[in-house]
C-alpha cells in the first residue's frame, strides 16, 4: 500500500535538481500514505514517485520505484493484488522473480502482455508505468477504483497522484471550483464520473487505462473490464456463494502484518468476522459509536466478538469529536466529505491502527447483493429510469433552485448519470439499479474507505468488492436478492449459518450520528452554520438569505433542513481548505 504521484513537465522548464525537489515534496505532502519507504526516478522532463506503507514483503526487494531488467520499464503501484502467488507461477517460466511481492507480479505481467495483464488481476490497485520503449506512460486503477487514482492534462503539466494535494504543488497550476457541478453535487453529494469539483482534475475510472502519449502529447482511454449479467446455470446459488465469499475473505487476510476486522454489528461485518476468524486466530476486531445506545450498535458487535472470540476494542466517540475533526478530515479527504460516516471511520482507524496495518470491512456487500432499504420502496413501485437516477439522491431540486444563485444546466449534470444507465438498458429494474449503484453510489463509499483509513496509515480491505463475487452476486436472479418483504436474501440466509437470526434481521444503523439534532447546537456542531452569517458571506454562487432562513426553520423545528445543511457545511469546509488556503486547524478558531 502506498501513494503514488509523478509528472511530466510538457515544457523541460525544470532543472534535474528543481525536478527532484518536486517529487519529492508531491510525495511528502502525501506520506501518511506510507512511511516505510520511499522512492522516486527521474528520466529527462518525466519524474515519478512513490511513499509505501509495507504490507506484503517487507524487505527492501519490496521497494519502488520497480524497473525492469533493462531499465526501460519503471512502475509504482498502490494496492494489493489478491492472487499474485498465483500469478507468480506462471510469471515464473518467463521471469526471474526477485522478490515475494505483487508489485513484480504486475511489472512483469505488463511485460508479458501489456494492458491484458489488468484483466488477470483480482485485487485493488492503482499503477502508473512508464514506458520508454513505447514512449508511453500508463495509469490504470482495478474495476471498483477501490484505489483512487487523479490526474491533469494541461499544457505544462501532465500529472498524476493517489490524492489531489499533490497536484496543487505543480508550479503554476491554480485550484479551482468548477462551479457547472455544483447541482450535482447539491443533489448527490458527489460529482459523478471522471471529473471532479477541481478545473481540470480528473479521476481514473473503475477499470480504466489512461495512456499517454510522451512524445506526440496524446491522450487515449479505454476499459479492460465491464460488469455484465452471465448464465448462471442450473447451480445450488448459496454453496457457490458461501465458497466465494470463504475464498475471497481467506485471500483479503493475505499480509506480513497484522489484520483485523472492522466490525459494526450488521450482517456484512459480522459475516467477514466469522469466516475470517477461521483462518487467524486472536482476530483483532473495532466497533465504534456514539455513548448513547440509540446511536451505536456495540449490542450486536459485541455478541458477534464472543461468539468467535476476537479481542474486541470499542470507542466511544462525541459530538465534539467530530466537529473538531472535520476540517482535517476534509484536507485528507481531497473532495467535500460526502458522507458524515467519515469521521467515525478515521477515528476507527486511528485506534485500530495501534493494533494492526490492515482492517478488512463489510462494504461493498449493500450493492452487490442489493441490501439498501430504500430498495424495498423501489419494489413496491417499480422505477423509471429517471426514478433510479433519484433513487440515491440526498438534495431536494426545489431547494438547490433556491440555495444556489447561479444558472446551470441541469440536464447536463445528469449525462454522466444517463450514460450509466444506457448500458444496462435492457436489464431489468432490480439490475439496473444494481448496475447503476455499483457505478455511481459505491465510488465516493471507496474513497470514504481509502482515504479515512491512509489518512491514519492503515490500509482498508474490502472482500465483498472481490471482483468474482461482484460478477456472481450480479447475476443472481432477482429472488434471491428482493421480494416484498426483505431484500440481500441470499447472502442473509448465508449469514444466518454462522449468526443469530435477531441480528440478520434487524434494522442496521451504522455509523450514524444524530446530525439534525447537532446542527442546533449552537455551541457544537451548529456552531459550523456561522459559516453563512451575513459577515461571513464569500460565495457569489450561494443565495445567503435564503441559507439562512433554512438554518432558521431547522433551529425551530418548523421543518428538517439536516440534507442540505450538512451539504453545505462540507461544501464550505473544502472550498475554505482548499480554494482559499487557510488550514485546517486555523478554522474553527475563526468561526
Amino acid at each position: 500500500m502506498c501513494g503514488i504521484v509523478g509528472f511530466v513537465d510538457k515544457k523541460n522548464r525544470l532543472a534535474n535538481v528543481e525536478k527532484q525537489v518536486l517529487i519529492d515534496a508531491m510525495a511528502r505532502v502525501i506520506d501518511h500514505r506510507g512511511r516505510d519507504d520511499h522512492g522516486s526516478y527521474i528520466i529527462k522532463d518525466i519524474a515519478v514517485g512513490q511513499t509505501r506503507l509495507s504490507i506484503l514483503d517487507l524487505s527492501a526487494n519490496g521497494a519502488q520505484p520497480f524497473f525492469s531488467d533493462d531499465k526501460k520499464v519503471v512502475l509504482v503501484y498502490n494496492g494489493e493484488i489478491y492472487n499474485y502467488r498465483l500469478l507468480n507461477q506462471e510469471l515464473k517460466n518467463k521471469h526471474q522473480l526477485k522478490s515475494n511481492c505483487d508489485t513484480e507480479t504486475l511489472l512483469c505481467g505488463y511485460l508479458d502482455e501489456g494492458f491484458d495483464c489488468f484483466k488477470k488481476m483480482n485485487g485493488m490497485f492503482a499503477t502508473a508505468i512508464l514506458d520508454e520503449t513505447k514512449n508511453q506512460i500508463v495509469l490504470a486503477v482495478d474495476r471498483f477504483s477501490i484505489k483512487p487514482l487523479y490526474y491533469i492534462n494541461t499544457t505544462d503539466w501532465f500529472a498524476w497522484s493517489s490524492e489531489v494535494k499533490s497536484l496543487l504543488l505543480l508550479p503554476g497550476f491554480k485550484a479551482e471550483m468548477d462551479e457547472s457541478k455544483l447541482y450535482e453535487y447539491f443533489l448527490f453529494r458527489q460529482v459523478s464520473g471522471a471529473e471532479t469539483l477541481f478545473k481540470n482534475i480528473k479521476r481514473v475510472l473503475p477499470a480504466q487505462v489512461i495512456q499517454y502519449n510522451v512524445k506526440k502529447r496524446q491522450l487515449s482511454v479505454e476499459r479492460y473490464w465491464k460488469l455484465e449479467k452471465k448464465d448462471l446455470g442450473q447451480i445450488d446459488f448459496e454453496n457457490v456463494l458461501l465458497k466465494k465469499l470463504e475464498r475471497s475473505v481467506s485471500e483479503h487476510l493475505l499480509a506480513d502484518v497484522p489484520v483485523g476486522v472492522q466490525l459494526s454489528g450488521g450482517v456484512d461485518s459480522s459475516l467477514v468476522v466469522a469466516l475470517a476468524s477461521r483462518h487467524k486466530k486472536d482476530l483483532n476486531t473495532f466497533s465504534i459509536g456514539l455513548a448513547d445506545q440509540d446511536w451505536n450498535e456495540f449490542e450486536y458487535s459485541r455478541i458477534v466478538a464472543k461468539q468467535y472470540g476476537t479481542i474486541h476494542h470499542e470507542l466511544v466517540f462525541t459530538e465534539e469529536d467530530f466537529c473538531r475533526e472535520l476540517p482535517r478530515l476534509t484536507y485528507f479527504h481531497d473532495e467535500p466529505i460526502s458522507h458524515s460516516h467519515s469521521v467515525p471511520m478515521f477515528l476507527l482507524a486511528q485506534d485500530a491502527r495501534k493494533d494492526v496495518k490492515v482492517l478488512l470491512s463489510g462494504e461493498g456487500a449493500d450493492e452487490a447483493f442489493f441490501g439498501y432499504r430504500r430498495y424495498l420502496d423501489l419494489y413496491k413501485q417499480p422505477p423509471n429510469q429517471g426514478g433510479i437516477i433519484f433513487s440515491n439522491a440526498f438534495g431536494k431540486t426545489d431547494i438547490i433552485k433556491k440555495v444556489l444563485s447561479i444558472t446551470y444546466d441541469p440536464v447536463a449534470a445528469l449525462s454522466y448519470r444517463e450514460s450509466i444507465l444506457a448500458d444496462a438498458v435492457k436489464l431489468s429494474w432490480v439490475d439496473q439499479v444494481s448496475y447503476y449503484d455499483l457505478r455511481t453510489y459505491l465510488p465516493p463509499l471507496l474513497l470514504r474507505q481509502d482515504k479515512m483509513g491512509m489518512a491514519a496509515n492503515l490500509e482498508n480491505r474490502v472482500p465483498f468488492l472481490d471482483y468474482q463475487l461482484v460478477e456472481f452476486g450480479f447475476s443472481l436472479p432477482e429472488a434471491c436478492k428482493i421480494n416484498a418483504k426483505d431484500n440481500k436474501i441470499l447472502l442473509k440466509k448465508i449469514a444466518c449459518q454462522f449468526l443469530p437470526e435477531p441480528l440478520i434481521y434487524r434494522r442496521k444503523c451504522g455509523f450514524a450520528q444524530p446530525l439534525g439534532a447537532w446542527l442546533k447546537n449552537k455551541e457544537g456542531f451548529g456552531a459550523y452554520l456561522k459559516f453563512f452569517n451575513k459577515q461571513n458571506e464569500r460565495r457569489a454562487f450561494l443565495n445567503y438569505d435564503f441559507i439562512r432562513n433554512l438554518i432558521a426553520e431547522h433551529s425551530i423545528g418548523g421543518a428538517d433542513h439536516t440534507e442540505i445543511l450538512w451539504t453545505l457545511i462540507g461544501l464550505e469546509l473544502w472550498l475554505r481548505i482548499f480554494i482559499d488556503g487557510i488550514k485546517p486547524e486555523k478554522i474553527r478558531a475563526g468561526l
